[in-house]
């Protein structure tokens, strides 16, 4: 092996490294979101998976509830009641047809949200999901890595024969 197919393959490998360990080593933020709204007690149950080591500097910072788009609840934390899932219960009145957004925020990485649609009395109300923040970074930077790959690959090979 020369020195330079080595060179190539100790880049590759921080490429992938450093990305791969500052995702995964670094916080994380709410893993998901369950909502559930009860319209003759007019309380909404909020079920928030964010799973920490220590919930006392890692925790959900705010949670924001919106109805049609207008905000109508805005509750800051200064930690989360567990290490993994927890429950909120909040006070809102909403009728049949409304739209209930909530967004969890982590202190550290970002926000995740859900919407419910207001069934009336006899139905169940309808859970609608988000993708969290985190997945679009995932991706781009996983896209990088291959893209990043494949180019350095094609340098090598065309090395060999040159």
């Amino acid at each position: 092996m020369s020195r330079k197919q080595i060179l190539y393959g100790i880049t590759i490998f921080f490429l992938i490294w450093i990305p791969s360990a500052t995702i995964f080593t670094k916080a994380h933020g709410a893993s998901s979101i369950a909502l559930n709204y009860n319209s003759s007690t007019e309380l909404l149950t909020v079920t928030i998976f964010h799973s920490v080591p220590d919930p006392n500097t890692h925790f959900i910072d705010f949670v924001r509830i919106e109805i049609n788009g207008s905000t109508e609840l805005f509750i800051n934390y200064t930690s989360q009641p567990s290490t993994s899932n927890f429950i909120y219960y909040y006070n809102i009145t909403a009728t049949a047809g409304d739209l209930i957004k909530v967004i969890a925020h982590c202190i550290l990485t970002g926000s995740i949200s859900r919407t419910l649609t207001v069934e009336g009395a006899q139905g169940d109300p309808v859970v609608e999901g988000a993708i969290p923040g985190y997945l679009g970074m995932m991706i781009f930077i996983s896209a990088s890595i291959f893209i990043t790959s494949l180019i350095i690959h094609k340098k090598i090979k065309k090395n060999r024969f040159d």
